[in-house]
């Protein structure tokens, strides 16, 4: 909040918006050190990370959300949708002039939310190897290892990629407990 005043006060916008959004990026992410996350939160989280990134990268791609209502109804596990979407922007988009990532969720017989990015895409070597956890960074094989250990061996992710971008696909169960401050 402090630097946020700060900046406010020496007429520096777009430093003020960059913090207000990491302010909220650290609000929903931390969640208390709990292990899930209502999806709105876990949506505003992906929110105020792409918004900075827009703002740093000076608008060089565009987000889109295409969220089922239903999907607020849900709880799921915290922090895995911004180094999905970390992902997308930096190794999808970044070597483009201009590109876009798209996060749709919807809810069937489970949760399945995805990133899109329309940029380089990636070989099939590569790709098997992120998808089987070996793919050399943390990000995504973390997160496919917190899916199975607190939800079960067929939820996870799935990546499909080509010419003409990436998707990752996080399928997770629809009965994941609410964080307990929540839970009354």
């Amino acid at each position: 909040s402090a630097i946020k005043w700060t900046a406010m006060d020496e007429d520096a916008e777009r430093t003020e918006k960059l913090v207000s959004m990491l302010s909220t990026f650290y609000r929903t992410g931390l969640n208390d050190g709990e292990e899930t996350i209502c999806f709105e939160d876990e949506l505003k989280n992906a929110r105020a990370y792409t918004d900075m990134e827009r703002i740093i990268r000076n608008g060089r791609f565009d987000v889109e959300y295409v969220i089922d209502e239903k999907v607020y109804g849900h709880n799921c596990i915290t922090f895995i949708l911004q180094p999905i979407i970390e992902n997308a922007i930096f190794h999808g988009i970044k070597p483009m002039r201009r590109g876009k990532v798209t996060v749709t969720a919807r809810v069937g017989e489970c949760i399945e939310v995805s990133v899109s990015d329309n940029g380089v895409g990636m070989s099939e070597e590569k790709r098997r190897s992120i998808a089987a956890g070996e793919g050399g960074g943390y990000g995504l094989a973390n997160i496919s290892r917190r899916i199975r250990l607190i939800c079960g061996e067929k939820y996870g992710l799935t990546v499909e990629s080509g010419e003409g971008g990436t998707t990752v696909t996080v399928r997770l169960p629809k009965d994941i407990p609410a964080p307990k401050q929540s839970r009354k």
